[in-house]
């Protein structure tokens, strides 16, 4: 080789092997930003929850603590890195492979090396010369040393991301998240409680079931109390009606037996009657189990308020106390969201300080609202629910019979006579009331057979007047009626009833139903009108105010909450007559 050309080499191998350990150094680097990079996204996702509503995702949500502004930063920093073309990766990987190993080969041309290499070793190192020469030509006239200096940015190290901008477009967050649906930032304060309500009504739950064990063995106690005073006062001879076997009576009456239930409680003794063998006793006493059994199944659970026992006293007091608690359980769509929020409830600590939400089958407004729903459940669990029921269990049944009588009914002991309830209605609306399904998953009571059939009586014949003696629910069939229009999406409800009850409407309306009441009545009226005309729920206003209704009703809203005051308005008079027997 020629001394120029020689020296060209050289020139070339020094500069290339400078440039090549900067591509290395360069290209390492990235690999590491990037590296760290993916690691802290997939640390972050560890910690996302989905949220699950009828097997569905409806949010996908990753709490940030903290501690993750570290992982933060790590992404950020490869947002950062200096972007490379198509063309200069294609550089970076030449520098980093055919030209580190042409250097290697073009050494057999260079130093003492030449002396001992072999003639295949200097054919490849001739090789390599010339593509080196080549690569170093252009390099130079492509500013290479440029290209390296710019995309090199070793010097910068990664820092710490606050939370509360973790969806800031340089972060490179938002779109990693892209998968899971448009994201939104939230401060951790919007599902303060989340974590205390969803336990409340946990343990809610819990103590239900408990009270509705304690609720239903009471009422086999008054079921028990009640045979066993049949069956006291029930004759020995009755022995004879219960099999076809031949008893004489004669000897166990004369032995001071006078009763099935003396028979019971001294079977004992039988055997030592005179006249009368083992095997005769053995028919007795089956006879007398089988009196008792007979007995027992046809007792009826009733609460008689002018004879009351004992145990009729405890089935009210349990009864009142799964009152408390079983509201709970029978708003559904409350108790669901509970469940559905519950793991993120759970996994949100103190150190959270931030929450991005991506929407799925739900949006950002619809995870605040389910969130708010199930902390005013716990509310309102809160300040009705002491476990223990009302101080007087007995007043408080007094005072409202149908709701007891609605929970014998639940628990199965009471049934009601399907005919009996249609009243002597004709056969093709009977048939059209029961085929209509109510949906009642805006209702937190039960309801008993009359009133179920009273609700879709008003809503299959779309207008009705609601009559029966006090006490018997007549509010909750109403309330049943709003609820299912509210389910089916009818928004604004409204009672017109006289001013001494405008309380009681309230009161009934949020103790009952998971729907908003609004007193268009007395001070604070016309705010409560213009949160009606907003959110919706139901309106209770009085025949007086009938006429300031209707003038202050807003332009903007004025057909739209007229044609609702037509679908739902429930005018409930006391001591009126209801369409429909029980």
């Amino acid at each position: 080789m020629k001394t120029q050309d020689l020296e060209r080499l050289r020139e070339a191998v020094a500069d290339l092997t400078v440039w090549t350990r900067s591509a290395s150094a360069v290209r390492a680097h990235r690999v590491n930003v990037l590296t760290a990079a993916e690691q802290a996204f997939a640390e972050l996702q560890t910690a996302l929850i989905d949220v699950r509503l009828a097997g569905e995702r409806h949010w996908s949500v990753l709490p940030l603590r903290v501690g993750d502004g570290a992982r933060l930063g790590l992404i950020a920093r490869s947002e950062l890195l200096p972007a490379v073309t198509t063309h200069e990766a294609e550089v970076l990987e030449q520098l980093t492979t055919s030209v580190v190993t042409a250097l290697g080969e073009v050494k057999a041309m260079l130093g003492v090396r030449r002396l001992f290499s072999g003639s295949a070793a200097k054919e490849a190192a001739a090789r390599a010369a010339r593509y080196l020469v080549e690569f170093h030509s252009w390099g130079r006239s492509s500013n290479l040393s440029a290209l390296l200096s710019r995309i090199d940015d070793r010097g910068r190290t990664p820092g710490v991301v606050d939370p509360a901008s973790a969806l800031d477009p340089s972060v490179g967050l938002s779109k990693r998240l892209g998968q899971y649906g448009a994201s939104h930032l939230l401060d951790a304060s919007s599902i303060a409680g989340l974590a205390h309500s969803v336990d409340l009504i946990d343990r809610t739950l819990v103590l239900e079931g408990a009270n509705r064990r304690r609720a239903l063995e009471a009422g086999a106690s008054v079921r028990l109390a009640e045979a066993a005073r049949v069956v006291a006062e029930m004759s020995v001879e009755r022995l004879k009606d219960a099999t076809r076997d031949r008893i004489r009576t004669g000897p166990l009456v004369a032995f001071g037996f006078r009763t099935v239930h003396d028979v019971l409680m001294r079977r004992a003794q039988l055997g030592m009657i005179p006249g009368i063998g083992a095997t005769t006793a053995n028919r007795i006493s089956g006879a007398a189990q089988a009196i008792w059994q007979a007995a027992y199944e046809e007792a009826p659970v009733r609460i008689d308020v002018d004879r009351p026992t004992a145990e009729m006293h405890q089935l009210v007091q349990s009864l009142a106390v799964w009152d408390a608690t079983r509201k709970t359980k029978n708003a559904t769509d409350d108790v669901a969201l509970a469940e559905a929020l519950a793991p993120l409830a759970r996994s949100v600590g103190h150190d959270c300080s931030t929450l991005i939400v991506m929407e799925g089958r739900g949006d950002r407004a619809s995870f605040l609202e389910s969130v708010a729903a199930v902390v005013n459940r716990a509310s309102l669990i809160s300040r009705t629910t002491t476990g223990l029921g009302p101080a007087d269990a007995w007043a408080d049944f007094l005072a409202r019979p149908a709701d007891y009588f609605a929970m014998l009914n639940e628990l199965g002991f009471l049934s009601e006579n399907e005919d009996a309830v249609a009243g002597g209605l004709p056969h093709e609306i009977a048939d059209a009331i029961r085929a209509f399904e109510l949906d009642t998953r805006h209702l937190t009571v039960s309801l008993r057979g009359y009133q179920t059939f009273g609700a879709r009586f008003a809503l299959v014949q779309r207008k009705v007047i609601v009559g029966d003696e006090m006490g018997l629910g007549k509010t909750v069939e109403a309330l049943a009626t709003f609820a299912h229009l509210h389910a089916k999406g009818a928004r604004h409800g409204i009672v017109v009833c006289p001013a001494a009850v405008v309380t009681n409407w309230m009161r009934e309306i949020e103790s009952k139903s998971t729907l908003s009441a609004h007193r268009l009545h007395g001070a604070g009226r016309d705010a409560a009108f213009q949160s009606w005309v907003r959110d919706g729920g139901i309106a209770v206003t009085t025949y007086e105010s009938l006429g300031w209704l209707g003038v202050r009703r807003p332009d903007s809203h004025r057909s739209a909450v007229r044609s609702s005051m037509r679908r739902t308005t429930s005018r409930i008079r006391p001591r009126s007559v209801r369409a429909g027997a029980r």
